[in-house]
């Protein structure tokens, strides 16, 4: 729960946000480890237009696991969100059935991303912009790549499943990543 209060040019506003996240990782035997994580917000009072939530987009080309991969930054703004991110690591249960592969000892994963929001006309109509809010159906990025090449290096193939009209949107992309499992 974060209480804020701005003097935004003498404006004295007081804002209230609340945030619940949820991690958890599930074993699925032979077929590896499923990581889940899911984040709802919501902001119950109108703000300004910085104070409402954009979530992570990541323009680079690097992988970053917290953040939409394909999502343009500032592509989307909400006050009312729920967040669902899925990685499964396979731990060589596909993999290591390829002969030549299984030496190099990579590792399958899967990944995908769902957001669902919405912003209120509360507050639409308290800011001068046009933002950009998500529609009725939620966006959706999912993504499969290799990890542990030279036990460290991660490529990941993501592909954008909705809202693939948007202005520049990305619907496909490859982002580079370095990790250490032990």
């Amino acid at each position: 729960y974060t209480i804020g209060t701005v003097d935004w040019f003498r404006g004295n506003y007081v804002y209230h946000k609340l945030n619940l996240l949820i991690t958890h990782s599930l074993s699925a035997g032979h077929l590896g480890r499923l990581n889940y994580r899911v984040e709802g917000s919501y902001i119950p009072t109108a703000v300004p237009y910085p104070i409402l939530r954009a979530p992570l987009g990541n323009q680079t080309l690097f992988f970053n696991a917290n953040a939409f991969n394909l999502m343009n930054y500032l592509e989307f703004v909400t006050d009312r969100s729920v967040t669902l991110r899925l990685d499964h690591h396979f731990e060589g249960a596909l993999l290591n059935t390829l002969p030549g592969v299984r030496a190099l000892n990579w590792r399958l994963v899967a990944t995908a991303n769902v957001l669902y929001g919405t912003l209120s006309e509360r507050n639409r109509n308290h800011s001068a912009l046009d933002l950009p809010a998500p529609g009725h159906r939620p966006y959706v990025e999912v993504g499969y790549g290799i990890e542990n090449i030279f036990k460290f290096l991660r490529v990941d193939f993501i592909h954008r499943l909705t809202y693939r009209d948007s202005p520049r949107a990305t619907n496909f992309g490859v982002r580079l990543g370095a990790q250490f499992r032990l």
